[in-house]
């Protein structure tokens, strides 16, 4: 009985490691679809992290005007909204 356990466990090993082998040349056969499904993911996700990275950037800012000049939320965030664009406006004019 013993053996027969040892036999299949090297069984199994074996066939783990001969499906394992035939998913990676199956990617490898269709890198394009593989790349296009993670380029198709990344151009939806990227408007969420620009969003996450720009109200990360601006936070701080935020935080700064309620803190100094007692403003509510929305109040600052508008102004500092309204601030990066006229910068951006700006800039790209001149």
């Amino acid at each position: 009985m013993n053996l027969f356990k040892k036999i299949q466990s090297s069984f199994l090993i074996g066939l783990a490691f001969v499906a394992c082998a035939y998913i990676l040349i199956k990617i490898i056969d269709n890198y394009q679809l593989f790349f296009n499904g993670i380029q198709m993911l990344l151009n939806a996700m990227s408007p969420f992290i620009i969003a996450f990275v720009v109200a990360y950037l601006l936070n701080p800012v935020v935080n700064y005007l309620e803190t100094k000049f007692k403003m509510k939320r929305t109040s600052s965030l508008t102004i500092t909204y309204f601030s990066i664009i006229l910068i951006l406006f700006l800039s790209i004019s001149f």
